[in-house]
């Protein structure tokens, strides 16, 4: 989905809102592969095949970012935006803080909203 929205960012001609948003969407999709890529090396049981996917799709991450950042020259922390029902774009507002978020944020406040830890404490809050 990253690399979508990086041919689109390069491609598409997008100027304002959407340019914003493309760019939101590249550096919101960096911020969940790295992500994903931490939580399989901390946490999974890699067969020898296994291991050498896993090291090809982190391959690939980094080649996406360099891409991103280098070769496109992505900001490393653009704002937050979601896409209104008419069509339009505003920022992202924290449910946890009622500031704006930038897209690494944004993935960040989601992981402590919605992941492991989140669901733990709801468990021993009742």
């Amino acid at each position: 989905v990253a690399r979508f929205w990086l041919d689109v960012y390069a491609k598409a001609g997008l100027a304002g809102d959407g340019r914003a948003y493309a760019v939101d969407r590249i550096v919101r999709g960096l911020a969940q592969l790295d992500l994903g890529a931490t939580e399989l090396e901390r946490s999974a049981r890699l067969t020898p095949f296994g291991r050498s996917l896993f090291d090809g799709m982190k391959a690939e991450i980094a080649e996406l970012r360099h891409d991103a950042e280098c070769n496109a020259g992505m900001p490393s922390n653009p704002p937050a935006l979601v896409c209104r029902d008419d069509g339009g774009f505003e920022p992202e507002i924290s449910k946890l803080t009622g500031r704006a978020l930038t897209g690494p944020e944004a993935v960040e406040e989601h992981v402590r909203r919605f992941g492991p830890a989140a669901s733990a404490g709801a468990e021993h809050t009742g």
